[in-house]
């Protein structure tokens, strides 16, 4: 906690609220971790014959369908998390030492 403080400069409850958003998004992350297992196991289950390769198309498509939004809620929530940071966290930081700078 004390590099955060040096490196960035940041107060007790910046730092208290970047441990928060961490905590939200690891826990974010392990839950779509576990979704994106479950469809990968899924995925694997299903018996492709190559005489009725139709059968399964359907289920397939569903699949890959929830695979790939699974993938796109994670980049959004790293987007998002990310931009919290650089606008919340650092922006507060930023604006605190400029505003120190200009009145000093």
């Amino acid at each position: 906690m004390c590099l955060l403080q040096t490196m960035w400069n940041l107060s007790d409850d910046q730092i208290a609220d970047l441990l928060h958003l961490r905590k939200l998004y690891l826990t974010r992350r392990c839950v779509l971790s576990y979704e994106r297992k479950a469809i990968m196991s899924k995925l694997s289950h299903i018996d492709c014959h190559i005489l009725n390769p139709t059968s399964r198309m359907a289920e397939l498509q569903d699949l890959t369908s929830a695979l790939q939004q699974n993938a796109a809620e994670d980049y959004q929530m790293y987007y998002k998390v990310a931009r919290s940071v650089y606008r919340g966290v650092s922006g507060i930081a930023h604006t605190t030492r400029h505003t120190t700078c200009v009145l000093s």
